[in-house]
């Protein structure tokens, strides 16, 4: 008889929230390492740890955001197949969406046009804006960086959730024949585009380019939920454990190769071009074989702290590079140099207070914004304009006069 051993939270699962958090400590140190120049170092009984690699290849984050998005997106659907748990709808996927990135991304887009916008014409404003509210800003290079650099990764998602319902549909009943053919695009575009212009990242950053991050998502959710709902998974802690641990070696070690051609002109986007596939691919061994492992192993992950990062990822995400680089140009905190990264007691100063409120904002946008309208959809912005209910009015006393 098939076991329905559960983890203790089938809603949110916890190695993924982690995971995110993860993603987001990258991206942002990968920026801050660029911005600030501050290279981590660390030593070791007289040894030292090359941690640098850590920020050197930061950049890899977003393609954990793509694994993740694809995970999460099909997991509701993979829990109706073998759970028999409630489809959800084309226009429940698309509320969601919309609901969750768009308030978010509208305020943070707005902030970084009037804090490090630099644009020639009111013409160009229009442009500029008008590209990013349809998220087509990625098909050109004047609105890729226009505003702010980091907006081109959510042009790739929406891409990617206009073909979502269609691929949905087709990989609940073929999930390895619609897993390859997102496989074979992804890895045909990337060779075109190679063969075609390697260092053009508008070419290389469209979605194709990562429908195999995408498609590695959706397998792994789709294997996790079968897996929990078929097998008795609890007797096999111990493997999924060394799986989880041999799998993140092999992502480490990746890593590493990486960072060998930092400093090697244009070749950032070959090495991606070439390993994305096996990247996705141990990607999703590690997610499947962590979400099974022993606790420890999540509580490792999962720690209170990545998760809260993950919590806030997105605003993070939006509004760390508009907060350093408007820092950056108005040379805030001042340094006591012509070039502050001459200055090394700018660069921790710039670090710890750029971080801090990045964090701010990040957490008030979080919290006052995007949570309130992820639970109570638009009426979340209604109850900031209800009328207080009017207070009774006591009735008049009557004075006595004792005269």
């Amino acid at each position: 008889m098939a076991s329905t051993a559960r983890l203790p939270s089938e809603a949110r699962l916890d190695v993924l929230d982690g995971l995110r958090g993860i993603a987001i400590l990258m991206v942002v140190w990968w920026h801050l390492w660029l911005f600030s120049w501050l290279t981590p170092r660390l030593t070791l009984f007289g040894h030292d740890i090359p941690i640098v690699m850590v920020p050197g290849t930061g950049l890899m984050g977003v393609e954990l955001f793509f694994f993740l998005s694809g995970f999460v997106l099909f997991y509701p659907y993979a829990r109706h197949l073998f759970e028999g748990r409630p489809l959800q709808t084309v226009r429940q996927f698309a509320y969601r969406r919309f609901i969750k990135i768009v308030p978010s991304y509208v305020i943070a887009l707005v902030a970084a046009a009037i804090l490090i916008g630099e644009f020639t014409t009111f013409k160009d404003v229009i442009r500029q804006v008008v590209t990013h509210l349809l998220f087509i800003h990625i098909f050109w290079v004047d609105t890729w960086v226009g505003v702010n650099g980091v907006l081109w990764s959510l042009g790739v998602e929406i891409q990617f959730y206009l073909i979502f319902p269609a691929l949905c549909w087709l990989f609940r009943r073929q999930p390895m024949m619609t897993y390859l053919l997102m496989v074979a695009i992804a890895v045909g575009y990337r060779l075109f585009a190679a063969h075609t212009d390697v260092g053009n990242y508008v070419l290389m950053g469209q979605m194709p380019a990562y429908l195999d991050l995408f498609a590695d998502g959706m397998l792994a959710a789709w294997i996790f939920v079968w897996m929990r709902s078929h097998l008795p998974v609890e007797r096999f802690e111990w493997l999924a454990t060394l799986v989880a641990v041999g799998a993140a070696a092999g992502l480490c070690a990746m890593l590493g190769a990486m960072f060998t051609h930092l400093y090697e002109p244009n070749q950032y986007a070959p090495w991606q071009a070439a390993n994305r596939l096996y990247w996705g691919g141990l990607l999703a061994v590690f997610a499947v074989a962590a979400l099974f492992s022993y606790r420890p192993l999540h509580a490792i992950i999962a720690n209170r702290f990545f998760v809260f990062m993950g919590v806030i990822s997105y605003n993070m995400y939006l509004w760390h590079n508009v907060l350093m680089l408007w820092m950056l140009k108005h040379r805030f905190p001042a340094p006591s140099t012509a070039d502050p990264h001459a200055d090394e007691r700018w660069k921790w100063a710039y670090t710890i207070s750029s971080l801090a409120i990045t964090f701010a904002v990040s957490i008030f946008v979080t919290y006052a914004i995007e949570r309130p309208l992820l639970k109570r959809g638009f009426g979340a912005i209604g109850d900031l304009f209800k009328r207080r209910a009017p207070v009774a009015e006591h009735p008049p006393v009557a004075v006595v006069n004792d005269g």
